[in-house]
């Protein structure tokens, strides 16, 4: 059960608080709906849990209970504080980075879309081996971690891009400085740009490159990856010391963020250009 999960759902959950104000109020379901507005069964489902309320559900399901405004703002305080989990990396990868690896792979095989917009590295889904060594080995010795599993988490990796050859549907965004940055030797460089260049034309992968000389409509402003399923979107944030996962309407905000960013990117051959120019000019 995610953190927004609990909060919705749990014994002292929004749910439950919302149906103690509406008995204390001495009203029923109907009453809610017509003071509301709403359908009978928009109410409903809010109490069962088939409909995650808003802010503004919470703050007029308040109203019409006769509550004050102070536990319509307690309740909403609760509701936007469970749709992020924050956690460091040093204490995320307290028992290795393989662990973190299975988590994501779990993560994409409940996803039917995953959207990744990169300002740093090459998506994981389309690293090589060589390339992904390489950003496992800096993550030990950024963090000092104490277990080193780097095999485990490569495999693991590899193992999340057999996806790509599912029914699934994939986005990637990278900014350029991507394709150009060397975090690894040339010739791993060299392979792993090698590497993009079929991905541009599989049918289910949509690929795009934000180049450094357009003039952009929205600030990129960090690694983020949007993991869409039948019933939750979870999209996890990369910081330099941490990563958060966001649930519910923030999780939405950075999806719609991301599809703002593919209005100023280049696809397709202009993309593939793009990344065999930046192959060809690596040294040797």
């Amino acid at each position: 059960m995610n953190p927004l999960e609990k909060a919705l759902d749990g014994p002292e959950g929004l749910r439950a608080r919302l149906r103690e104000l509406r008995v204390r109020a001495g009203k029923q379901q109907q009453e809610i709906a017509a003071i509301t507005g709403w359908s009978h069964s928009k109410v409903s489902r809010i109490e069962s849990g088939k409909t995650k309320p808003s802010a503004d559900d919470v703050r007029r399901w308040v109203v019409a209970a006769n509550g004050p405004e102070q536990v319509a703002d307690e309740l909403i305080d609760i509701l936007v504080d469970a749709e992020s989990e924050h956690r460091s990396w040093k204490s995320a990868m307290r028992a290795g980075q393989g662990p973190v690896q299975a988590g994501y792979l779990e993560l994409a095989r409940q996803s039917h879309t995953i959207k990744d917009f990169e300002l740093t590295a090459v998506p994981g889904m389309l690293q090589t081996s060589a390339y992904a060594r390489a950003m496992f080995d800096e993550m030990v010795r950024l963090h000092q971690l104490n277990v080193v599993d780097v095999d485990k988490a490569v495999a693991s990796r590899l193992e999340r891009q057999e996806l790509l050859y599912t029914d699934r549907r994939f986005e990637f965004l990278l900014a350029q400085p991507v394709l150009e940055w060397l975090l690894c030797p040339p010739d791993v460089m060299r392979a792993q740009l090698t590497r993009l260049i079929p991905v541009i034309g599989m049918p289910n992968v949509r690929f795009g490159i934000l180049p450094t000389r357009t003039q952009l409509r929205r600030i990129p402003q960090n690694t983020t990856a949007a993991f869409i399923g039948e019933e939750e979107t979870v999209v996890a944030v990369e910081t330099f010391a941490a990563e958060t996962h966001y649930y519910g309407t923030q999780a939405e905000q950075f999806v719609a963020a991301i599809d703002d960013l593919w209005e100023d990117a280049v696809e397709g051959e202009a993309a593939k250009q793009l990344v065999v120019q930046a192959r060809d000019a690596l040294p040797r």
